[in-house]
């Protein structure tokens, strides 16, 4: 109990709050596709990592203005025992948009960017069994660290709290698939949108792990945010991607993901390293995992 209020302390510490001067901070009317680090993204594993995970790994994406986004992302999860971990993410941006998509918006036509800063908790509170899933809570807290003078990230904090599930179904080495796990996550985001007024937004996502015997694992899932002002803030995207073990300590990846409606971004591929180190911390890794943990 100390520890978790030591991670809200920690928050609020990194993450004052700033209000927005843009005008419609959502995700579908910014063109920068990183607006929403940490907000918008993937459901989560309700299960809490056995070792520090840190990834690297490039990303494109086409966002829904045409332009063209290139970015180097990564971000480290370390435990906290067996029941809590905490994670950063952070990235670099170069980008390119069409000229007269530029000259309407009135900001520069390419340039590059550091983005802002997400911090998620994620506390445990059922633990896995045969019969009953895991059960987690996870609060993400984007700070306004980004550039905003071009649109590209949203000089306000965005906050996420959420819900996660997480089960294994199968689980045999005598089939191609030798697990599947099923993960879900639902919560409530909620951000500065213009002239200090809030925007809120349900956040969902499902995925399925299928561990393909040892060394593939594939994620086919998808994600999105249903927001209250219907400016933008409704995306949905489908999501896949491929892992592979190339040793115990590191995994490559590469994945995709495409948008579903008008308030996502078109596509963007990504392609990168996840790398998986005991903990030297003093409270240590709890050295145990389910089996499609990260």
């Amino acid at each position: 109990m100390i520890l978790k209020k030591h991670f809200f302390l920690t928050f609020l510490v990194f993450c004052p709050m700033v209000y927005a001067d843009d005008t419609l901070p959502s995700p579908g009317n910014l063109p920068g596709p990183y607006a929403f680090l940490g907000i918008h993204g993937p459901a989560d594993d309700a299960a809490i990592v056995d070792k520090i995970v840190l990834d690297v790994f490039g990303d494109y994406t086409r966002d829904n203005f045409g332009g063209d986004t290139y970015a180097l992302r990564y971000s480290i999860e370390v435990p906290f025992g067996d029941s809590a971990s905490i994670m950063l993410e952070h990235l670099y941006e170069t980008w390119s948009l069409p000229s007269e998509v530029a000259q309407d918006l009135g900001i520069s036509d390419s340039g590059s960017n550091l983005g802002d800063f997400a911090v998620r908790g994620k506390f445990l509170f059922i633990r896995e069994s045969d019969r009953v899933p895991a059960m987690s809570l996870k609060l993400v807290v984007k700070a306004p660290a980004g550039s905003d003078e071009n649109a590209r990230y949203m000089d306000t904090t965005a906050v996420l709290l959420s819900v996660l599930g997480a089960k294994n179904f199968h689980s045999t080495s005598q089939s191609l698939v030798t697990n599947l796990r099923l993960i879900t996550e639902l919560g409530i985001a909620a951000w500065d949108d213009s002239d200090q007024a809030q925007n809120d937004a349900l956040k969902w996502g499902i995925a399925t792990l299928l561990q393909l015997g040892k060394p593939h694992r594939v994620r086919i899932g998808a994600y999105g945010l249903v927001g209250r002002r219907d400016n933008g803030d409704r995306p949905s995207v489908a999501q896949i991607e491929w892992e592979y073990g190339v040793n115990e300590t590191a995994r490559a990846f590469i994945g995709a993901e495409a948008g579903l409606n008008e308030d996502a971004d078109d596509y963007s591929i990504e392609a990168g390293l996840r790398f998986r180190f005991n903990s030297i911390l003093p409270w240590g890794s709890p050295g145990h995992s389910p089996t499609l943990a990260r």
